[in-house]
């Protein structure tokens, strides 16, 4: 908008070089940049023209133009009128920019150019004059994850299916749906309709008073999990969702401290709780997990299987008899729960067929309530309503945590799903615990719509078969790439490579977490090229959206094979 408003200004002093520079500009901004807070705001905008330009000081007789009372007022607000003060001119930008729109751009444009502006021209307009905001976030916002120092990402403003649309107009596709999350793709219609419908009628309201996008999303929740006279649970997100499914399991069993177990190398959130409850070595020195009572045992991790194990049969097997040995080690009356990731998680492992039944079997015999933490694994992304549901009835957990692809992404929201057993006990207490957002209408009518839309569009069915191709040409890429040591998922669009320093000997690249450098570097030519990866260590974790097109994802592996010989040519 700036570079844009200082070519008017340009141009209207070409015109009348005896017109007042100082009311042309006030004009400009004033009609324009709608800046009118103090006087001196309207000299500092053309001072950032000055900056850029110092001739301009003379071109246009300005110097006549800054007057005593204005440079006193400049060095009153800032503390130096020199040129080069940097801190000055990066503030004034940013703020300049936060008032552009498509609508004042365009106006602006067509004003210079003499003619309407093209819808194309403005949008680049736009994302030239913009670019500083990305720099802005960096200096405000704490970013999760990395090191402060260190993030540098593009701006998003926008997206569609599988692709994201980048500040500086590139487009992006997906190969991660942002954290195994964006299930439904970017912007979908049904889902953005919806938020609007709801925003029109009630945008919120407490837990205390009903709403009818709450009701039917439970009831919708409870049809898809088949846990008829069971209830739901609404929470903010999947750390929140899997506190509350501890919290509410332990008092329905009235044991508030009772011991959970988990498992080592897991993912449940990065709440105090809920990194307890992960085996995550990023957070493992900022909690306890004895004195917040976890326990964790080793996982079903069949590449390189803790149990000594040459097969993934019996990995599994010794895996999920660790857990009954744990339970039985500790006492079945001291145990609140086990709670186990059913398949996909950032942690890359995927256990092997026949460990999640044993798990429940094991559990059952106990009295021990199983909590399946879906977050990631669900709606669609493992090729099933919800990842346990592969096994049918001998997969069913007794608590449900779900979120990311919940609403598609498109707002926050967590649950947790409660058998009707574990709701029995607690109809007569008081349930102490609470959230002001609990059931948010808006992020309640966004699931309600993004179930339809997994279901019209028959997406769950989509992922389980686009899912088998790509695990197909995974294990193609294997066979090519001595760097793959293990491929691992493919139930849907979810598959995880990892890559090794010798296969033979399946020597890691770098130790877990460490993500090698070559890989880092991999990922970045793949941006550079219009593809995001997610990656974590040694790995390579592929969960596309599930609306990804055939060609895309054909285009997305073509390049990964591409990079892969670059990258690591002599493994």
């Amino acid at each position: 908008m700036l570079d844009v408003a200082w070519s008017v200004f340009e141009i209207r002093l070409l015109r009348d070089p005896s017109a007042d520079p100082s009311a042309v500009w006030t004009e400009i901004t004033r009609r324009y940049l709608r800046i009118v807070p103090h006087p001196e705001l309207l000299w500092w905008a053309l001072r950032v023209q000055l900056v850029d330009n110092p001739g301009n000081m003379v071109n246009y007789g300005l110097g006549a133009v800054l007057t005593a009372e204005i440079r006193a007022a400049t060095i009153a607000a800032i503390g130096s009128f020199d040129a080069g003060n940097v801190r000055w001119y990066r503030w004034t930008r940013e703020r300049l920019l936060r008032f552009g729109s498509e609508r004042d751009t365009r106006s602006l444009m067509t004003e210079l150019l003499g003619r309407p502006a093209s819808r194309e021209a403005v949008l680049q307009q736009l994302r030239r004059c913009r670019g500083g905001r990305v720099i802005a976030e960096r200096r405000s916002v704490l970013h999760s994850w990395c090191r402060q120092l260190e993030w540098n990402a593009p701006t998003v403003v926008g997206g569609n299916g599988a692709h994201l649309y980048l500040e500086d107009g590139r487009t992006i596709l997906d190969m991660s749906s942002l954290s195994e999350c964006s299930n439904l793709g970017h912007q979908h219609p049904r889902v953005v309709a919806a938020i609007r419908e709801q925003a029109a009628s009630l945008c919120f309201v407490t837990s205390a008073w009903g709403a009818r996008p709450r009701a039917e999303l439970a009831a919708r929740l409870l049809e898809l999990t088949g846990f008829e006279g069971g209830r739901v649970f609404f929470t903010l997100g999947g750390a929140d969702a899997n506190e509350h499914a501890v919290k509410i399991v332990r008092q329905a069993l009235g044991r508030p401290r009772g011991i959970v177990i988990a498992r080592d190398r897991s993912y449940h959130g990065a709440t105090h709780l809920a990194m307890a409850l992960s085996g995550d070595t990023r957070t493992r020195a900022m909690v306890d997990p004895d004195a917040m009572g976890v326990s964790h045992v080793e996982p079903p991790y069949t590449y390189r299987c803790p149990f000594g194990s040459v097969d993934d049969a019996t990995c599994g097997e010794r895996a999920a008899a660790a857990v009954a040995t744990r339970i039985d080690d500790l006492g079945a009356a001291q145990i609140a729960a086990v709670i186990l990731e059913p398949n996909a998680g950032s942690n890359g492992i995927v256990a092997p067929d026949n460990y999640w039944p044993a798990v429940r079997r094991h559990t059952a015999a106990r009295g021990i309530p199983l909590i399946a933490d879906e977050v990631m694994s669900a709606f669609g992304r493992c090729g099933e309503w919800f990842a346990w549901q592969r096994f049918g009835a001998a997969g069913l957990p007794d608590v449900i945590t779900l979120a990311k692809g919940l609403t598609g992404a498109a707002l926050p929201l967590g649950a947790v799903v409660i058998s009707a057993e574990l709701v029995s006990r607690l109809e007569t207490q008081v349930l102490n615990t609470g959230l002001t957002y609990c059931g948010h209408p808006l992020a309640c009518a966004a699931g309600v719509a993004a179930i339809a839309a997994y279901t019209e569009e028959r997406l769950i069915e989509r992922s389980r078969s686009l899912g088998a191709v790509m695990k197909r040409e995974l294990d193609s890429l294997a066979t090519r790439h001595p760097v793959i040591g293990d491929v691992r998922g493919g139930h849907g669009l979810f598959a995880v490579l990892e890559l090794v320093a010798d296969r033979a000997t399946r020597e890691p690249l770098a130790p877990w977490p460490q993500m090698p450098p070559a890989l880092d570097a991999l990922l970045g030519a793949a941006l550079a090229e219009g593809v995001s990866f997610g990656a974590r260590g040694n790995l390579l974790l592929l969960a596309p959206p599930l609306v990804i097109g055939e060609q895309e994802l054909a285009a997305a592996l073509a390049l990964l094979d591409r990079l892969l010989t670059h990258f690591f040519p002599s493994l």
